[in-house]
């Protein structure tokens, strides 16, 4: 899914996360919240993510919560 609204999102299958010395897998099942949308280069960040991640993720929006 592209998540293009901020808001809270249930993780459908794991997936890799890195920051600049870090590494680290978010399960499946794991609500993630979004916080913050970058549109020109396509990236979404939040508290659980280590940094900018591109915005294609396998995640579900936890009913209706996310926001434009």
């Amino acid at each position: 899914m592209i998540v293009t609204e901020i808001g809270n999102y249930r993780v459908l299958k794991d997936f890799t996360t890195r920051g600049s010395i870090s590494v680290g897998t978010i399960p499946a099942g794991t609500v993630i919240r979004i916080t913050s949308i970058d549109r020109q280069y396509r990236k979404v960040i939040g508290p659980s993510l280590f940094d900018w991640i591109h915005w294609e993720l396998p995640v579900e929006p936890i009913n209706g919560e996310a926001h434009p």
